[in-house]
């Protein structure tokens, strides 16, 4: 999802997956997020699976979105020796009505 505040020009995004499988031994979690400042870069962060076995992850904040598009998070199960066991891409849409950009203060780009 995309979160935006009312009274900042920040955005971030938000991912939550719920894990079918139990992680390996020694396994970590990876999520790369599309920058949308940047499109050829990447926030790349760590993610954390709660007591639910859900998987917790969302990008530092950024200011402006495209509107009516798809951004890519890809999530990484990377083993021990960080070589990559599986990878889940997700895309994230995010499209804000004219009528709504009213209240918020996060730049959109048509």
């Amino acid at each position: 999802m995309v979160l935006v505040e009312r009274d900042a020009s920040t955005a971030i995004f938000a991912l939550t997956l719920s894990l079918e499988k139990v992680l390996p031994p020694n396994s970590s979690l990876q999520v790369e997020f599309e920058d949308p400042t940047a499109p050829d870069a990447l926030f790349v962060v760590s993610g954390s699976v709660n007591e639910k076995g859900l998987l917790l992850a969302q990008s530092p904040k950024f200011e402006g979105l495209r509107n009516k598009r798809a951004y890519l998070a890809r999530t990484k199960v990377l083993g021990a020796d960080q070589q990559v066991l599986s990878i889940h891409d997700q895309w994230i849409w995010f499209n804000m009505p004219n009528e709504l950009r009213k209240f918020y203060a996060t730049k959109i780009i048509d």
